[in-house]
């Protein structure tokens, strides 16, 4: 309305009414914060009342009346209002801006007018206060200064404005000096609250005199003293205002006066309810000062008058307990323990009768007894711990101690039942609070850590072992398991079963460990720091080696293989890692071989051959991936692995065994293979008839083969032969029974065969070749 109505009248009466409504915009802007908008609204109302102004000046030039009527002198006295106004609006909008010099000058151009309109004072003094207040917020003490002293001048003498007000105004000014921190500031703002003082004598004048005269190092004691005594006869004196006044009197190395000030408030206030306030200050204040022994004459005073006919209430008994164990902790951390039990005594008696459930009394004693362990009062913290046992009975702290006490006295069935009640109350509390198993894991892995200190090696993997039961998978379970596992291996008696079993089943925890990080959706983030493959080796190592010394033990042998290939599938796929996989999963088949050859059980025999057979399945899957990204090449891995050969063994020993009808398209590959031998093929023979397994016609198809290469070879082996032979006859034998193979046929068949080696190597001129040959006619 003020920008579109009527805005280029000449009417005085409309005139005015836009006078009226743009002084109230902008006050409205103003109270919104939005200075922009009040500046374009006050452009417009002084150009309005311009033109109010020259209209009057007109009339009064030309001798015109007015049109209402009325007297010159009075619309003239609007529109200086009306200007007044104006200007305090711009200087707020200059303000507002963070134009602070434009502000000064027109609040200057404000207070020039006040001699027109003297109630203004109160108004244009509270501008100018606000606006020192504003600045001193944001900490820009020089203009805070400025207008805070225009704010004091303008209110000087002025019977509207109080003394009250003014002495606000001028202890906020001796702050504002306080903030230079010069010697010249400081005595500005000693004068500016001295007046503020005698205008109106509030507390916080007071105060802030009393901490400008403490910045003066030369002030006398007696000065201070009157300063305080001024305190001590406000009418408004009370514990909150003495107590900050003897804050300000520490702090400036002035404790004799804060001592005799708390000493004449604890007379002054011995029946106020805030007596406890004053009691804890004295005593910190005596602490601080090191006056140890009268602090402890103090405490003991307080404690007998609470036990008798002075209790303290619960704050201040919670504000003691408080310094009681500051202190008996600092004298803790400096192992002077009969110092700290000194302190925890003195929590401890001060507690009240129907405070003994209270939880904290199972702190402290156990703080307790850990000092008399300390020292090596055993029978006083045993004592100890029984209490807080007795208050708070499913602590895993309270065990913990027990634990600590029997291990300095070398009680290891003690230590090793509070260990266990540790990992107990873990799990007992877990549903309801969850940092309760965290807290006795922590617990439990210091417990292991000073069992090793103190070369309680058994102990140690005791502990251990029982944090790993109640383990949540952290990074601390791959550590404590390292740790156990070098433990264990550090025994006198590592290869007896009980050891191996322990040392087993730790390893397939970590395994199982390392498996389920290794999947990023199911890895928590604090277990994404741990490098896989670098953990998963150093297990592997472990297994590697605990198998090779297990070669006595089969089942320890074929087991710690197994972790050994499971570990190494989480390690890179290199030459090395899948060597050991191979190498690994062939082991294992031969173990499981091993083990069903010595049992009689006819399912179990089944069940260990059955997996025999998957690991040879796993090794080949290896052996062609090896292969497949060529780490190594095709007419190596025949020529000098013998993997392949050993693999087809155990298939054909597991099948033959297991009466499987696909074994003879096992002998079919053997055939197949390049680079096979006669001896391939006597194992393949002697394992046909290998009980349970009964195939003689393979037996004798494999012998058939096996004289094939001897004859083949360039260099027979003839006794080879011959054992062959005869192998093949007990076969036949064994078939028909005897009955149907006369002795004129078995040695025409062995006349002929000797024939066709004797015409074959007749002309040898090699040595040994031609022995053999005599012998083989010697004994043909």
């Amino acid at each position: 309305m003020v920008h579109f109505c009527n805005s280029n009248t000449s009417d005085e009466v409309t005139l005015r009414k836009l006078c009226m409504m743009g002084l109230k915009t902008i006050r409205s802007w103003l109270d919104c914060n939005y200075s922009d908008r009040a500046e374009s609204i006050l452009k417009v109302t002084m150009e309005s009342n311009n033109k109010l102004k020259e209209i009057y000046f007109t009339q009064k030039e030309g001798g015109h009346l007015l049109s209402i009527g009325e007297d010159l002198d009075l619309y003239k006295l609007d529109i200086e209002n009306n200007y007044f106004h104006l200007f305090c609006y711009q200087a707020e909008i200059a303000f507002a801006q963070g134009q602070y010099d434009i502000a000064y000058s027109h609040i200057q151009s404000a207070k020039d007018m006040l001699a027109l309109f003297p109630k203004e004072n109160g108004f244009i003094c509270q501008l100018c206060y606000n606006f020192g207040v504003e600045l001193f917020r944001k900490k820009y003490f020089d203009e805070c200064v400025l207008w805070l002293s225009l704010s004091h001048d303008i209110g000087k003498d002025k019977k509207e404005i109080s003394s009250t007000v003014q002495s606000c105004t001028l202890r906020l000014l001796a702050t504002a000096y306080l903030e230079f921190k010069t010697i010249e500031s400081n005595k500005k703002a000693l004068n500016a609250i001295n007046l503020a003082n005698n205008l109106h004598n509030h507390h916080l004048g007071i105060l802030l005199k009393l901490r400008i005269l403490l910045l003066d190092t030369e002030t006398g004691d007696e000065t201070i003293r009157n300063t305080i005594e001024s305190l001590y006869n406000h009418q408004e004196f009370s514990v909150s205002i003495g107590l900050q006044s003897c804050h300000l009197l520490t702090n400036s190395n002035r404790s004799n006066l804060s001592m005799e000030q708390l000493k004449y408030m604890m007379t002054r206030f011995s029946n106020s309810p805030e007596y406890g306030k004053v009691v804890c200050s004295l005593l910190e204040l005596n602490l601080k000062t090191k006056e140890l022994q009268t602090a402890k004459e103090l405490v003991e005073n307080i404690i007998a008058a609470h036990n008798t006919n002075e209790p303290l209430d619960l704050s201040t008994r919670k504000q003691l307990h408080y310094i009681f164990w500051e202190q008996a902790a600092m004298a803790y951390e400096q192992t002077n323990y009969q110092e700290a039990l000194e302190w925890y005594n003195y929590s401890y008696n001060l507690f009240s009768f129907g405070e003994y459930s209270d939880k904290n009394l199972a702190k402290i004693n156990r703080n307790r007894a850990t000092c008399y362990i300390h020292l090596e009062s055993f029978d006083k913290a045993r004592d100890a711990l029984s209490k807080a046992e007795s208050y708070d009975p499913t602590s895993p702290y309270t065990q913990f101690i027990i634990y600590k006490l029997a291990l300095t006295q070398k009680q290891q069935d003690i230590a090793s039942e509070a260990l266990q009640k540790m990992c107990d109350y873990a799990s007992n509390k877990s549903n309801n609070d969850e940092n309760s198993a965290f807290t006795a894991d922590a617990l439990i892995r210091l417990a292991a850590q000073m069992a090793f200190e103190k070369d309680e090696t058994n102990l140690a993997a005791t502990a251990l072992e029982i944090f790993l039961k109640g383990s949540h998978m952290s990074t601390e379970t791959l550590t404590a398991l390292r740790c156990l596992i070098r433990l264990l291996l550090s025994n006198d008696n590592e290869n007896d079963r009980k050891s191996l079993s322990r040392l087993l089943e730790h390893l397939r925890t970590a395994y199982k460990f390392l498996s389920e990080i290794s999947n990023p959706t199911k890895c928590s983030q604090d277990n994404q720091q741990v490098n896989i493959q670098l953990e998963a080796t150093w297990f592997t190592k472990i297994a590697w080696n605990l198998a090779i010394q297990s070669e006595k033990s089969p089942d320890f042998l074929r087991d710690f293989f197994i972790i050994c290939y499971k570990l190494t599938t989480l390690c890179s796929s290199d030459l090395d890692s899948m060597t050991q996989q191979k190498t690994c999963s062939l082991i294992v088949a031969a173990a499981y071989l091993q083990l069903a050859s010595t049992t009689s059980d006819l399912d179990e025999k089944n069940t260990l051959l059955t997996e025999a057979l998957n690991y040879v399945s796993s090794c080949r899957i290896v052996c062609n991936k090896i292969l497949s990204e060529k780490l190594i090449s095709n007419d190596n891995e025949n020529k000098k692995d013998t993997v392949n050969k050993l693999l087809l063994l155990y298939e054909f020993e597991s099948r033959a065994k297991l009466k499987d009808p696909i074994l003879e398209s096992v002998l079919e590959r053997a055939v197949m293979m390049p680079y096979s031998d006669a001896k391939m093929f006597e194992t393949i023979a002697a394992l046909a008839v290998d009980p349970p397994a009964n195939y003689k016609n393979l037996s004798i198809r494999a012998l058939k083969l096996a004289l094939r290469k001897h004859l083949q070879s360039s260099l027979p082996d003839f006794m080879a032969v011959s054992k062959n032979f005869h192998s093949i006859i007990e076969l036949c034998f064994a078939q028909t029974g005897g009955h149907h193979i006369s002795e004129t046929q078995i040695l025409v068949q062995r006349k002929m065969i000797s024939l066709h080696i004797l015409k074959k190597f007749s002309n040898s001129s090699n040595k040994r070749q031609r022995i053999n040959i005599l012998k083989w006619k010697f004994f043909g």
